[in-house]
């Protein structure tokens, strides 16, 4: 309880520090007496602020609270109350600060000195008109400046002039830092007339050098602030030093290499818009093709992984024995690989290969290098969104839980069960799925919640209206802090409050900082830092490549929808990773600019999104494949109709912070059709399910980031796709309401496996066999391409692709027999005065046609079909004959690939005879296609593909029928049916020739079935 007429005083001693006492600074006392206020409760109480002002690191202030009440009267002295507190200093980080870079690569070795270090307040979120709002104050700001000296101890590199260094031979770089301005104020938004950044690289107690090494190794260096500017370094007492250490990492590059991710597939086919690829997450490269050879659907997207390693020795060996097995990339012994070394560099162990967590020394004594979570994290952790913006799910609700969060006593709760509390500590804001409304962690412990709608403390939890279902993700708030790439020395690892900060600011959403490391408790490869890399990647042969974003591979939750978080960060990075970097300077420089001359939100491209493509058509170097002029229309033609201008035969990309990158193959570009059948009726090329139709090879080769020159380039492996026809063309007969009436049917499914797009997600039919849609189903028809002669070459029809790309239409033409034609699918088909042909008959899809709305009939798919299928495009012609002849139709259907003829004879007398005599006869089969040759001869009975066919199998002793594919004669022997391997003669094919013989003496009538389809 307060007392009034208190008589206190404050006092300080120790170190220089700021101390207010009731708004009072930098007294050496303070006194006061407490007041009775109208509420009975007691005022001017005393009230203490203390800052760091001059303390340095490990220097203390004592602060001294006394208070007196009077005595009673005439009875000496009263009371006298003190209480000490000693506040003292420590510094910042204890550990060593570590990361990767590639040699040649400029790099920024910055420190933040303030105490607090950081901008942003606890939370990220505090900001000024063009600044994060600074948590804590410079110790040195009394004097206006302070001087910090960069000192290297080991390890092969320099310090670069600029960022007004002074530089020293190559191992010594000074700089004197600026004090009087406290926040780091941003010269994109202009608001005050300080912009920091870039203007003032040693200002806000933040000390900047550049380093830079040609050379692979590890290079030590100590930075050292000092009080005495005048004096300079050497000149100081021990007392006004202190000392932060660096370790980094330089790469040459190690190896390269590109996969195919055959276990995921985008269910949009190969939609550029619905761009995922599905299931989610594929961190697991060991899961991908085998050989790196596969055969792909030949207009299906393929997801192409590709990795890159750096390689660098050190004083601590490694074990690794040397690779000579690439001449044009010798690799040293004892060599440490990143990122799979990451672990190990710490002290170990590595992760096993299945992925799962392996926490020893590493965890114990090297926490800092647990700098990012993996993909497969066991806590759950993942983005909300890409860049991080709104929240990061922390954990998730498991199984068995039923409560609602809430808390009475030790025996009255409701806890709610969930993955891990290791991210969910006391007071932190959370929140459930979907909902916008904020919680408060009251307690978790052993994978038990509690929360409360308040942050304030309670003794007990209100938990939520309801319990949240099983599967449910729990989010805390980033706000408007992205989680934006590099790494930064500024961002200590754990430091921060909510795992986030520093002072590393944010060039997606200016003026905040921006957050670049989250720990999930075990040390692997996914937690090295490492530097991007541009990368070349090349298709070769039969296909196209075109870029993938990274947010459309790793994810968890459902393909194309809103319910994803996302794994694996970074999905955005700023290359180069200082505004204080030129992106380009002679003799080298990035392929991209993030932050151009202004830094922050400013005048350059922006964050790099993992894997946007940084050059199409060409390498790194601007050089690429030579195409003719028609190659370049087509190619032009399909990035429209895909609406995506990435697609090419070459795209540089870079790697992201794992040294992972990805692209899409697909094979529509350059198709090989020589595998194909050539259609003996009308010339062109039909191809059939399965049918080989083009290859193409992968490779990738990746260079050096910033300077390069003086390391060579490092090419890959190959990758080979083979691509595979998905479709088929078909024509049957199918009977009409009676027996003059036959319908003569087209059947066909496209390249891709489509006839109208059954995916609803806009996969890109580039050869569609849909000729348009009589319904009002939205997708590619083959009206919405024109690879014609005027777009592709605009000269003679000689020198055409793809047919001309006719609109997909069939020609009908009765050539002999009796007949005509009295009707067709397409209303609009013309048909002859005389009825003996229709031409232009469009094609139609079974899935999307209502025969009640449309009036247009459909047939059973063809045999060709896959099982399973839902979908055929059909055109068909109805034939009549009243007089049931036999009559021979033409089928000509109008293809990209070429015109397919297709010939069939239409009988509609319904059974031919054959007179067989002794000993052999030679007959033309006319009845049912590939009917086995015990139907043949025995008859069907009333049903079958042979009904009312007479028995003669007791007459025949042999038939013989010649296989022209294999150059031989296949037999059949009715006494031999159940001698294995006697018979190799198993069914009859409609209009060859086939010898038989019989036992005779007399001859035999042999009636069929001759009007099966």
């Amino acid at each position: 309880m307060s007392l009034a007429g208190v008589v206190w005083t404050v006092s300080e001693s120790g170190c220089d520090a700021a101390v207010t006492s009731n708004g009072t600074w930098n007294l050496s006392a303070y006194t006061g007496i407490t007041t009775l206020l109208p509420d009975g409760s007691a005022g001017n109480t005393p009230a203490v602020a203390v800052m760091p002002g001059d303390c340095l690191p490990g220097q203390s202030v004592l602060i001294t609270i006394q208070g007196w009440e009077p005595g009673p009267l005439g009875s000496g002295s009263g009371v006298v109350v003190t209480e000490t507190v000693r506040i003292t200093w420590t510094q910042n980080i204890a550990e060593k600060q570590v990361f990767l870079a590639w040699a040649g690569q400029r790099i920024i070795l910055e420190h933040d000195w303030r105490i607090a270090p950081g901008d942003g307040g606890s939370n990220g979120q505090s900001v000024g008109s063009d600044y994060p709002t600074p948590n804590g104050t410079c110790p040195f700001s009394g004097q206006g400046n302070f001087g910090v000296q960069y000192i290297k101890g080991t390890g092969p590199g320099n310090f670069v002039a600029g960022l007004s260094a002074a530089v020293y031979g190559n191992d010594e770089a000074r700089v004197l830092v600026g004090t009087s301005d406290n926040s780091q104020s941003l010269e994109s938004i202009g608001v005050a007339d300080d912009d920091d950044i870039n203007n003032e690289p040693q200002d806000n107690c933040i000390s900047r050098v550049l380093y830079e090494s040609e050379d692979p190794g590890e290079v030590d260096i100590e930075a050292f602030a000092y009080s005495c500017v005048v004096e300079g370094p050497g000149s100081c007492g021990a007392e006004n030093y202190t000392k932060v250490a660096f370790v980094v990492y330089y790469m040459k590059i190690n190896t390269i290499n590109v996969s195919l991710v055959t276990q995921v597939s985008k269910p949009s086919h190969n939609s550029s818009y619905y761009a995922d690829y599905a299931p989610g997450n594929p961190w697991d490269a060991s899961k991908d093709d085998a050989d790196n050879a596969t055969d792909w659907n030949v207009s299906k997207d393929l997801l192409v992984r590709g990795r890159v390693t750096g390689w660098f020795t050190n004083s601590n060996p490694s074990g690794r024995a040397a690779d000579t097995s690439n001449p044009l990339n010798v690799l040293p012994a004892n060599r440490w690989v990143m990122p799979q070394d990451w672990p190990l560099l710490a002290g170990g162990p590595g992760d096993p290969a299945d992925g799962t967590d392996a926490t020893g020394t590493a965890e114990q004594f090297r926490p800092y290098y647990d700098i990012m979570f993996a993909p497969n994290n066991a806590r759950g952790l993942a983005l909300a969104t890409p860049t991080g913006l709104g929240g990061i799910e922390v954990t998730v609700v498991i199984t068995g839980s039923t409560g609602k969060g809430s808390y009475l006593n030790s025996t009255v709760n409701s806890p709610i069960r969930v993955a891990s509390c290791s991210d969910l500590p006391a007071g932190r804001q959370i929140f459930f799925g979907a909902s916008t409304t904020p919680y408060y962690v009251w307690a978790c412990a052993s994978g038990f919640l509690f929360v409360h709608t308040s942050s304030s403390p309670s003794a007990t939890a209100s938990g939520l209206p309801a319990a949240p279902a099983v599967g449910t993700p729990i989010f805390y708030a980033t706000g408007y802090v992205p989680f934006e790439g590099p790494f930064s020395l500024l961002d200590i690892v754990g430091l921060a409050a909510e795992g986030r900060g520093g002072a590393a600011l944010s060039n997606l959403n200016p003026p905040y900082i921006r957050d670049t490391a989250y720990d999930d408790g075990d040390v692997d490869m996914w937690d090295a830092p490492m530097p991007p890399a541009p990368v070349s990647v090349a298709l070769r042969g039969t296909g196209f490549i075109k870029e993938v974003f990274k947010a459309d591979v790793y994810y968890n939750g459902v393909a194309n929808t809103s319910s994803q978080v996302y794994p694996n960060p970074y999905y955005i990075e700023n290359i180069p990773g200082s505004p204080f970097i030129p992106a380009v300077v002679a003799g080298g420089g990035y392929l991209w600019n993030s932050w151009a001359n202004d830094g922050p939100g400013g005048d350059g491209q922006g964050v790099y999104w993992y894997w946007d493509a940084v050059y199409i058509g060409t390498n790194s170097e601007g050089i690429g494949e030579s195409l003719g002029s028609t190659d370049v229309k087509e190619l032009g033609l399909i990035r429209s109709y895909y609406g995506d201008a990435s697609i090419a035969r070459d795209l540089v990309v870079f790697s992201d912070n794992h040294g992972e990158f990805m692209v899409s193959a697909n094979g529509d570009f350059k198709t090989d059709l020589t595998a194909c059948t050539t259609n003996v009726l009308a010339g062109g090329k039909h191809c059939k399910t399965g049918d080989k139709v083009g290859t193409g090879t992968i490779t990738a080769t990746v260079d050096y980031p910033d300077f390069r020159g003086k390391h060579f380039p490092v090419l890959s492996n190959a990758a080979t796709v083979t691509w595979l026809w998905g479709g088929y063309k078909d024509v049957t007969v199918e009977n009409g309401e009676t027996d003059q009436y036959k319908y003569i049917v087209f059947h066909a499914m496209d390249r891709d496996g489509f006839c109208a797009d059954t995916t609803g997600l806009d996969a890109v039919l580039l050869h569609s066999v849909l000729a348009a849609n009589f319904t009002n189903y939205l997708g590619m028809t083959d009206q919405s391409t024109a690879f014609t002669i005027a777009n592709m070459t605009g000269s003679a029809p000689s020198n055409a692709r793809h047919n001309n790309d006719p609109v997909e239409n069939v020609d009908f033409l009765i050539d002999s027999g009796e007949g005509i034609i009295i009707g067709s699918s397409d209303p609009y088909a013309i048909i002859s005065d005389g009825k003996q042909f229709a031409t232009d008959v469009w094609t139609f899809s079974t899935l999307q046609n209502d025969p009640a709305t449309t009036g247009i009939k459909e047939f059973p798919l063809s045999s060709l079909a896959a099982t399973g299928a839902t979908d055929e495009c059909q055109a068909w012609i109805k034939v009549s004959n009243s007089l049931l002849g036999i009559l021979n139709v033409l089928a000509i259907a109008n293809d990209d690939e070429g015109n397919i003829g297709f010939d069939k004879i239409i009988d509609l007398t319904n059974t031919t005879s054959y007179t067989l005599n002794f000993r052999w006869s030679l007959v033309t089969w006319a009845g049912a296609d590939a009917i086995s040759v015990s139907d043949a001869i025995k008859g069907t009975g009333t049903s079958g593909k042979n009904p009312g066919g007479n028995d003669i199998s007791a007459s025949v002793t042999a038939i013989y029928g010649w296989d022209a594919a294999a150059q031989q004669w296949l037999g059949y022997f009715p006494s031999g049916v159940n001698v294995p391997g006697a018979n190799d003669l198993v069914s009859l094919k409609t209009g060859s020739a086939f010898w038989i013989a019989i036992t005779g003496p007399s001859s035999v009538t042999w009636t069929i079935a001759s009007n099966v389809n």
